[in-house]
């Protein structure tokens, strides 16, 4: 890929990431609106079994179709045929798991049967958001992120324009109604970007199509599809034991609460926003990097990844002071909240190490070392539930932040040293790399602490 199109595909990237994002967060202020307080609970119940599945039905097709057709472009047919036959018999399987026991799911897990009606109109979307993400694998292994992108957006819009038009021009008042038809309008907006997804890709034409073996597919998809089930299972964990710990703290079960949201619905989110630049970068880089390395071209591969690691941690060091300077007064002119403010600030130095565990790990995957990232990611989701057992009973609040940060160096760490490991690249030409951003981070560190 040349640099410039690259370039154009950062920024292509970037910016419908930010749209998406901005139109999800109007989307939801017109919901609550309209369904109120209760209503949004009610879809936030349905939500998180709608992501878990998701996550389950998609985790890991887009980055193994990627690597593959980058790696294999003669058999580029193939392996997107192989993984659309694996990907339709997941999600169809997942589907019917998830319309079958609706009605348990709704009373027994999520304790509110309105949701089972949501449950079941979801369920076909998943072997349609399965077959998706493998098509999109295909074109970002091209380095098309114009098809992509396309077939985003018109997803969003046409999500957000049906349940709203439904919503209003019906007048629809009851929750379990309403939050069914938000549903529907998720799974029919579901539909639309497969048949364009698959409008963009039946216009292609490849050439000479090789065969390619699905075990090789299920061996690069296998690991991820694991640790994504590991991350929901170890998050699920969390978020049940978090308000229970910071109770045995000392706080009231309101103030534990609060605090909880406090972290999780006000600041990470504002934390992560920015990391839309880096996910770009990182999904173009991995076709690029399995591209290079099927070639046994191992300098240019130390090359694009020495740049990327550079180019990473300047840019997180630029957010992280971005949010040390003006995160307090963003807060507060967002939420009204001095708290959220204080605790921005003091988890603005993670943005380097989240940044760098973000690329590592997507230069990791494009080498086929997913195996490798399962590892760590199980070591990891295990030392963070035995740190929230030992810390927050004690620590209160306090205790997970340090978690975060443990967490944070453990992933970035170890996933650098394996990337050293497997690109034998020069650690001197590394610890030069994080010389000066880490410098002018030290720098804004103390700068801060004098004029507090």
């Amino acid at each position: 890929m040349n640099r410039n199109k690259a370039i154009q595909g950062i920024v292509l990237l970037t910016l419908s990431s930010f749209f998406l994002r901005g139109i999800g967060m109007a989307y939801r202020i017109v919901l609550s609106e309209r369904i109120g307080t209760e209503g949004m609970g009610l879809y936030q119940l349905i939500m998180t079994v709608y992501m878990l599945f998701s996550m389950l039905a998609c985790a890991g097709l887009s980055i193994t179709v990627s690597r593959l057709c980058a790696e294999h472009p003669r058999a580029a047919r193939s392996v997107v045929a192989k993984s659309n036959l694996y990907a339709t018999a997941l999600g169809a399987l997942l589907g019917a798991v998830l319309y079958t026991l609706s009605d348990f799911i709704a009373q027994r897990l999520l304790g509110d049967p309105r949701a089972a009606e949501s449950l079941r109109l979801i369920a076909p979307s998943l072997p349609m958001m399965a077959i998706s993400a493998v098509l999109r694998g295909y074109f970002l292994s091209k380095g098309d992120v114009t098809r992509p992108t396309i077939a985003q957006m018109t997803e969003q819009l046409v999500r957000v324009a049906l349940v709203l038009f439904l919503l209003f021009y019906f007048d629809v008042t009851g929750l379990a109604t309403s939050c069914a038809v938000i549903l529907f309008g998720a799974t029919a907006a579901e539909l639309v970007s497969l048949l364009l997804y698959a409008a963009f890709y039946l216009r292609c034409r490849e050439r000479a199509p090789d065969s390619f073996p699905l075990s090789v597919i299920l061996r690069g998809t296998l690991p991820i599809w694991l640790g994504a089930l590991l991350q929901c299972g170890m998050q699920t964990v969390e978020n049940l034991l978090i308000p229970t710990l910071l109770k045995l703290s000392g706080a009231s079960a309101s103030h534990a609460l609060s605090q909880y949201g406090l972290l999780s619905g006000m600041v990470l989110p504002i934390l992560v926003f920015p990391a839309a630049f880096p996910a770009a970068v990182g999904t173009l880089l991995l076709p690029e990097i399995a591209r290079e390395n099927a070639l046994g071209r191992a300098e240019r591969v130390r090359g694009l990844t020495r740049k990327t690691l550079s180019a990473t941690l300047y840019m997180s060091i630029g957010f992280c002071l971005l949010f040390l300077l003006f995160g307090q007064g963003l807060m507060e002119a967002l939420y009204k909240s001095e708290a959220a403010g204080g605790m921005l600030l003091m988890l603005s130095p993670l943005l380097p190490l989240m940044y760098m565990e973000n690329i590592c790990d997507s230069v990791l995957k494009g080498l086929g070392k997913q195996l490798s990232t399962l590892i760590i990611e199980t070591i990891d989701s295990a030392m963070r539930v035995i740190g929230i057992l030992i810390l927050l009973p004690r620590m209160g609040m306090m205790g997970y932040v340090i978690i975060l940060y443990l967490s944070g160096v453990l992933c970035a760490i170890t996933r650098l040293y394996l990337l050293i490991k497997v690109t034998d690249m020069e650690r001197g030409t590394l610890l030069h790399l994080l010389r000066d951003p880490l410098y002018a981070l030290v720098e804004a560190l103390r700068a801060r602490r004098r004029s507090a």
